[in-house]
């Protein structure tokens, strides 16, 4: 991939400067390669402001022979790979503890591939709703574009927890402590649905200040406003569903969060979005209720699941 630039960036350097249009006409089109990934350019400049670029270009395909595509994650384990042969703890890894071992990577697959469709779900009904706001015009398309990304960053607590409850009930579901398990459930679900709350009703109150932070043409802020202050009460309701799908996963029975995930993106947030808003063309927010419908419908499944899997002692310990 290189760095994108045509005749109107050339011409308007070349104006600027009449050295520069020399230089230009000289060289002509640079193709200048660009990292897409954020720290391997960080990384990879780095070691270019240290040294010199031909030092620069052997050290980084060293690195890249080594690790693969240099990335946040392979530093990270490549450095706690050296951590830990340098440190004296009762870990020890060996070659032959990185050798493949079907029945381990069968279990993993068994409950990481429905998790992975499920999230992958979940961005084909974003794409889907933004495809609908496109085809309602330009104001739209910004205001829904502009509310899914601070959704994003709305969501950070209910999002993190699928994976905190996962972690904590397959430790405590392993240990035999499946009343602790199902505690932490139950703490996560309610911290979720107080943030929740909280973060709903500060949205309805400052929605137009918070959107109008990020764009300036008032059509935008007022139909953002009114796709917010629909669409964040999923802020409530993903929460208690999110949980679920950790708590379900850690049981080995990530499969119900696939299904509740499948089902109301099919049944509700999509299709339910596409009649919204072509029943309300002049407004946002009745749009915005799709996604938290479609939440409504994955939370009330997994209650159902759990209720139903907990009399039959489905929770009361881990199972292989």
């Amino acid at each position: 991939m290189y760095f994108a630039y045509g005749q109107t960036e050339t011409d308007y350097l070349k104006a600027k400067d009449s050295r520069l249009a020399a230089v230009i006409d000289r060289l002509g089109h640079i193709n200048r390669t660009v990292d897409t990934d954020l720290f391997s350019s960080v990384v990879h400049h780095i070691i270019g402001q240290q040294i010199s670029t031909k030092a620069q270009t052997t050290i980084w395909q060293r690195m890249q022979d080594a690790l693969g595509t240099v990335t946040a994650q392979t530093a990270s384990v490549a450095l706690a790979l050296v951590w830990l042969k340098s440190r004296r703890t009762n870990i020890h890894v060996k070659r032959s503890d990185l050798r493949p071992q079907p029945e381990v990577l069968s279990s993993i697959l068994k409950i990481g591939v429905p998790v992975a469709v499920q999230d992958g779900c979940i961005q084909v009904a974003f794409m889907f709703i933004t495809v609908i706001a496109n085809h309602r015009g330009l104001v739209d398309a910004a205001a829904v574009g502009l509310v899914e990304k601070m959704i994003s960053f709305l969501f950070i607590v209910p999002s993190s927890m699928g994976a905190t409850v996962s972690a904590l009930t397959a430790q405590n579901a392993g240990a035999g402590k499946g009343d602790r398990a199902r505690q932490v459930l139950k703490d996560a679900m309610t911290i979720s649905v107080v943030y929740g709350c909280l973060i709903t009703v500060l949205m309805w109150l400052v929605a137009p200040a918070f959107i109008g932070f990020f764009a300036k043409d008032a059509a935008v802020v007022a139909a953002g406003t009114g796709y917010m202050r629909s669409y964040i009460f999923d802020a409530i309701f993903a929460g208690i569903h999110i949980c679920f799908s950790g708590f379900f996963a850690a049981y080995g029975k990530s499969y119900i969060g696939f299904a509740h995930n499948v089902l109301a993106v099919a049944l509700i947030r999509v299709p339910g979005a596409w009649l919204l808003s072509n029943a309300y063309s002049d407004t946002l927010f009745p749009m915005g209720i799709a996604s938290p419908c479609g939440s409504i419908l994955s939370a009330a499944i997994c209650v159902v699941a759990f209720t139903v899997l907990n009399r039959r002692g489905a929770f009361d310990k881990l199972t292989a």
